[in-house]
């Protein structure tokens, strides 16, 4: 339901659905931000899906590699990479990339996050 909506440019629709859902008690899991966070960075909505990123890990949800990727790239491709590094610093999310592949363009990332002195691996996907 959520890329149906932001495939046919309805985003304030998807907002309203995604907050309604929160308000009611259905805490949005794993699969549902990462869903929401992959079409918001196909909407060209990145800064939306970095929030998004933000409340996953307030509220205790790791992010995937994925998750990150999709929304470096999307920051990345519409000019707001000062918005990653201002998250990244805040947030005390250390990204060391682990390795590259020229040919194919793959990268992986190694992600740790720290909060309260707890330190936990992000999703490896």
């Amino acid at each position: 339901m959520i890329c149906g909506y932001m495939s046919v440019g309805k985003a304030k629709e998807v907002w309203r659905v995604f907050n309604d859902m929160k308000e009611k008690g259905a805490s949005p899991d794993f699969k549902t931000y990462s869903k929401f966070i992959n079409c918001l960075g196909q909407a060209g909505e990145s800064e939306d899906a970095l929030r998004l990123v933000s409340e996953m890990i307030d509220k205790g949800i790791a992010p995937s590699t994925v998750n990150f990727r999709t929304v470096l790239y999307g920051l990345n491709r519409e000019g707001k990479q000062n918005l990653w590094i201002h998250f990244t610093a805040s947030s005390n999310l250390w990204l060391s990339k682990a390795s590259t592949k020229e040919s194919d363009h793959c990268f992986s990332f190694s992600c740790t996050l720290r909060k309260n002195n707890k330190t936990t691996l992000v999703r490896s996907v």
